[in-house]
Parts: C-alpha cells; sequence; structure tokens
C-alpha cells in the first residue's frame, strides 16, 4: 500500500490498473479527485514518479481503466484520457465516463421516452443505468445534431429538471429536485478562521421564450426574465411551460454559490448530497445547500467542498 498523510494520520491507498493492483509498484506523488453532480466528468489527476519508465514498458492508453481507493472512499472505475511525461514524472487524467460517450453524432429518435433515451446512451457506452425519482416523458421526435450522447442526455435533463453522474460505470439519472428534498448528511460550520467563500448573484423572476409556433412562460415571482438560448425542440404548451419551469430553477441554482476548503476528507460529503450549513458571520445562508463539486487531494488530506443554496 501507498503511506500517505491525510488529514495529519498515515492512511493508505491503493490504486488499479486494468484490473491489476499496481500499488507496490507506483509512488505517488499527486493525486487530486474531482467528483461532480452535473455537467461534468469526475476527474483523477495523479503524478506519478516514472524514473524507471515503468508506464512505457506497460503500453498505457487512453481508455484504459484506473481505480484509486482511499481507506473507504472509491473512486470508482475510470477511464484514461490524456497522459503526459515530463521530467522523470507521468501525469496521467482519468474521467468517469467511457470517452466515447463524447463522441458526436447524428442521430433521429422517434417517438421514444425519457427513460429510453437514457437507457440506450447508458448501454450504448457499456454502462448500467440507475434512475431515481425521474419521471418518464414521450416525444415525438428529436434531432440530436453534431452531438455527443453526454451532451445530448444533459441538454433533455436540463429540460425535464433532472442531471447525471456516471460512477462506477453506472450511468445515475436523478430528480435535481427530490435529492434537494434529502435530509442533510452532516453539518458545516463556516467560520473566520477557515477558507470560505459566499457569493449571491440576482436571481431570475421569469423565463419566457418562443419555440416554433409554442410559447413557454413560467413565472416564480417578479424580476428579471430569463430567455434561453439553448437548442431544443418544443410539441405542445404544455411541454413548453414544463421546459419553461425547469430552464428557470436550472438558471437560478447557480445564484448564491460558495466553497469551504477543509482539512481532512469526510467520506459522506459526495457530490449530489445534501448539506446544512451553520454559519455566524453569513447568518442568511444557514439552512440546506446541495454540494455540486467535491476535491479531494488525497496526499495532503484536504477537501475543498464547493456548494449552492437551496
Amino acid at each position: 500500500m501507498i503511506a500517505c498523510r491525510l488529514g495529519g494520520k498515515a492512511k493508505s491507498m491503493k490504486m488499479i490498473y486494468e484490473g491489476v493492483d499496481i500499488t507496490e509498484n507506483v509512488d505517488l506523488h499527486s493525486c487530486v479527485h474531482d467528483m461532480y453532480a452535473a455537467g461534468q466528468s469526475d476527474t483523477l489527476n495523479l503524478m506519478i514518479d516514472d524514473s524507471n519508465k515503468m508506464w512505457d514498458r506497460w503500453d498505457a492508453k487512453e481508455g484504459d481503466e484506473i481505480q484509486v481507493i482511499s481507506d473507504d472512499i472509491d473512486s470508482g472505475i475510470m477511464f484514461v484520457s490524456k497522459t503526459r511525461f515530463e521530467d522523470g514524472f507521468v501525469r496521467l487524467t482519468a474521467v468517469s465516463t467511457p470517452l466515447t460517450l463524447f463522441d458526436r453524432k447524428n442521430k433521429t429518435w422517434v417517438d421514444v421516452t425519457f427513460l429510453r433515451i437514457a437507457r440506450d446512451i447508458a448501454g450504448n457506452h457499456g454502462l448500467k443505468l440507475k434512475v431515481y425519482d425521474v419521471e418518464d416523458k414521450k416525444y415525438k421526435i428529436l434531432q440530436q445534431s453534431n452531438e455527443s450522447d453526454a451532451a445530448f442526455l444533459y441538454r433533455r435533463c436540463i429540460l425535464e429538471g433532472c442531471s447525471f453522474l456516471v460512477f462506477n460505470k453506472t450511468l445515475v439519472l436523478y430528480s435535481v429536485e427530490a435529492v434537494e428534498n434529502q435530509e442533510p448528511v452532516k453539518t458545516l460550520t463556516l467560520s473566520d478562521q477557515e477558507d470560505f467563500k459566499i457569493n449571491k448573484k440576482e436571481s431570475y423572476g421569469i423565463c419566457a421564450f418562443h419555440r416554433g409556433k409554442y410559447k413557454g412562460y413560467y413565472k416564480n415571482k417578479e424580476g428579471r426574465i430569463y430567455v434561453p438560448t439553448l437548442e431544443f425542440e418544443v410539441a405542445s404548451t404544455a411541454e413548453a411551460n414544463r421546459f419553461a419551469k425547469n430552464l428557470l430553477q436550472h438558471k437560478n441554482r447557480a445564484a448564491q454559490s460558495g466553497y469551504k476548503t477543509m482539512q481532512g476528507i469526510d467520506k459522506g460529503c459526495t457530490a449530489a448530497s445534501v448539506l446544512k450549513i451553520e454559519s455566524g458571520q453569513a447568518k442568511s445562508w444557514n439552512g440546506p445547500v446541495l454540494l455540486y463539486h467535491v476535491r479531494n487531494n488525497y496526499i495532503y488530506g484536504m477537501s475543498k467542498l464547493f456548494f449552492w443554496k437551496i
């Protein structure tokens, strides 16, 4: 096992490459794991001593499978997307999504449901599918034009008020609203002695658009009008209004966001989990937040938590 310093205590890490435990054969200098709730693949960035030219002999290549386990925290199986050799080190980047998911394609989807799209995309890239609290919808015709499966599915997710992530060869499709309504898994305290930052922007009150002969409109409150630039088809007024509501909620989630850097790594703090904020300095932030991005540095035993206010 690779001895590292995590949170001030000696911890252990395990590295598996193409199904083989290579822990004893590598000298790991840097290991940063970024987890995202939506819109981006989880990433793993490693810097490994390669003075013995091991990686050249292994013929490491894009698409190879790699997994890092730090105590109870598991990156899941990820896919090498980039390798770079410099000054006796190899810098390796891996992502949680199969690389084929980013290949652009053209496809016409006819008489298809939302969940059928998710099942087909997952299956076409060797992924299992898990669905949580997502209402299925039917579409007469959809165009996927010079667009990757990842981008196409994410676009549909925004319109339907949900999102997806990929972990350990599983595509997880979930309702954002249902996740936000979960009970907090822990309390996060913000104090003057810690590195944290919160941002607050003016949110939009209305979403309005025209697509063909249909008008989409949703009003949450008086305020600015959001006119989406996202391209999508609309088949009815009811569908247009449903899209308007979900587009407005998606746009406003970034209105109140922040981050906190903390010593130690908490396995309960994962992307798409809900925490409770307690802050004496910024009391308006007290209450639930959703972690949309978590960065764990396994060598230095530090985490950076990025969140939006629910």
